[in-house]
């Protein structure tokens, strides 16, 4: 899998070569070059460079990070369109555009599909069940510093960003509910990369949960894996609201 960056960069690259290629006939056909097709080729360097510098320090962009990426890529489009023959026109009900502007305005159009594309991670072969099992059972019985190491590394850049900011969200929450009695498997969910997440393969296991007091609660555990191919816990949650204890 070609991470998001590496694809950006992968597809500029294509872009100025063509240009590149563009240019070079022209100047055999007509003998000038002429200074729009200069400047727009300078102008399509350029943000390639962007491309290259940003990659260096982002590896999976954030949110804010993909809109500045999208944006360079489509300012690039348009200045590479601004000198490919031809004629195009956007006509949408809330934007009508041609030539290069209709350029710019499809990439931002398509950037969900271009992010989809571009950020796709392959699921690891191994299933989640043991990364879920390991988790659950350090809860289980209180060993919160173990299950915390389990954690993604996105996870403890947010709200569990410590060992103790860690605890006091157990305290509060799954702690008071006690004891586990049961524990059954009800559910499972796979995405891609949702929208305000970090890039990845996202599963989430949900359990009918029995708990010492008698009552049963909904539980989720969503896992994250990237191009590292492991999973890991991304979120655990557990829902306030009792169901109906089915049992077997």
């Amino acid at each position: 899998m070609v991470s998001m960056t590496k694809s950006f960069i992968m597809l500029f690259f294509s872009i100025t070569h063509n240009l590149s290629a563009n240019m070079a006939k022209a100047s055999r056909v007509t003998g000038n070059l002429d200074i729009n097709v200069l400047l727009s080729f300078v102008f399509g360097v350029v943000f390639v460079t962007a491309i290259l510098i940003f990659s260096l320090w982002i590896d999976e962009p954030k949110p804010f990070q993909q809109w500045t990426f999208i944006i360079v890529l489509a300012l690039a489009a348009g200045g590479v369109g601004a000198v490919i023959p031809g004629i195009l026109n956007v006509d949408l009900p809330y934007v009508k555009a041609g030539g290069a502007l209709a350029l710019f305005t499809m990439v931002l159009i398509m950037k969900p599909q271009i992010i989809a594309t571009a950020a796709k991670v392959t699921p690891p072969t191994a299933s989640p069940t043991a990364a879920v099992k390991a988790y659950l059972e350090n809860v289980d019985v209180n060993k919160i510093d173990d299950a915390w190491e389990l954690l993604d590394d996105e996870t403890k850049l947010g709200v569990a960003r410590d060992r103790q900011a860690y605890r006091d969200i157990y305290a509060s929450g799954r702690k008071v509910l006690g004891k586990v009695l049961r524990r059954d498997d009800i559910g499972l969910q796979e995405v891609q990369s949702p929208s305000g997440y970090p890039i990845g393969v996202y599963r989430t296991i949900t359990f009918r949960t029995k708990f010492e007091s008698g009552e049963c609660h909904q539980e989720s555990v969503m896992l994250r894996a990237t191009d590292e191919q492991q999973w890991r816990v991304y979120l655990h949650s557990v829902s306030p609201t009792t169901i109906p204890c089915i049992e077997k």
